[in-house]
Parts: C-alpha cells; structure tokens; sequence
C-alpha cells in the first residue's frame, strides 16, 4: 500500500510539473524572441499534420522588430489545437485569434505546440489604455524600462518604447 501510495505522488508531481511554465520577465521575453513584431491577425485556418490539429494564423506585419524581412508585410504562424470536420483538440491556456486584433507579438522560430516566447507571455492585445497580456497584464514604462505591470502606456507611445528596445540589441 506505501508503495502505491509512493507511485501515486510521484505520479502527480510530474503530471502537475509538465502542465506548469516559468512566469517570464519582459527581459526574459526579449532576449528569447527571435521573431518579433506588431501587427494585424488576418486570418486562421484549422490544418491537420500527421492527423492532429493545428491552427495556422496568418498576420499583417505592422512593424517587423526582430527576424522577420523588412520586406515582409505577412507571417504565419501554427499552433497546436482547433476544430476541423474530423478533428476536435482544445488545448489549455492557448491564445485564440479574432481577425482584425492588433497585437505584440514574441515568438520563437521554430514550431513548438505554441510558437509564443513563454507559451502564451509574448503576447499582448492592443486596448483603448495600452497592449494587455494573456495573464492581464498591461505593457508600462517603469523609468526607462518596459515592464508587465502598471498603469498601461498609450498604444502610440509604448509601440515607440517598443522599437526603442529592439534598436539595442540584447
């Protein structure tokens, strides 16, 4: 009976450790970027790879900051999950898209079930007071720094800071 008991512990430790990530700071999120920019989703379509579901959204790029052609004025980027005619996978935590959002956006580049620097971190929407991040959290200025938390900047204003922090690279 200990040992199952044992078992069962170690069981769900490793269960809840493989559903956690680590929370990010906005330096964090910088320096790991390796595609970055400010734009427009367009559309998203549900494709299957090998069976399994994967949402493909397309985006308008506004502002290229990091790894994307200053030439290229479109992206696309899958995410693992969506509903087709013979699929159906929802997966926890996943941004979702609506045509016609703007956004931030951090990712890696390379496809991962969400190609968003901290799974779902480097991702911020813009709103009337600022660019909101999937926790809640509202990109401010905190002296010369962007940070998570605040009172929210202008979008006009932190679009500004946020070109200022890719022009020194780090």
């Amino acid at each position: 009976m200990r040992k199952l008991l044992i078992l069962l512990v170690v069981a769900a430790l490793t269960l809840v450790h493989a559903t956690t990530f680590e929370a990010l700071s906005f330096e964090d999120m910088l320096a790991k970027a390796e595609i970055a920019f400010y734009g427009t989703v367009t559309a998203t379509t549900v494709v299957e790879q090998d069976g399994e579901p994967w949402t493909q959204v397309s985006f308008e790029v506004l502002e290229p900051y990091r790894g994307v052609e200053e030439d290229s004025s479109s992206l696309e980027l899958l995410f693992y999950g969506g509903q087709s005619a013979t699929v159906n996978q929802q997966v926890s935590l996943m941004p979702s898209f609506t045509v016609g959002e703007k956004l931030i956006l951090f990712a890696y580049d390379a496809q991962y079930y969400s190609p968003i620097v901290g799974f779902n971190q480097g991702l911020w929407r813009e709103m009337e007071n600022g660019f909101r991040g999937e926790a809640g959290d509202l990109l401010s200025l905190e002296g010369e720094q962007l940070v998570l938390t605040g009172q929210g900047l202008s979008p006009e204003d932190l679009l500004t800071r946020m070109r200022q922090s890719f022009e020194v690279e780090p």
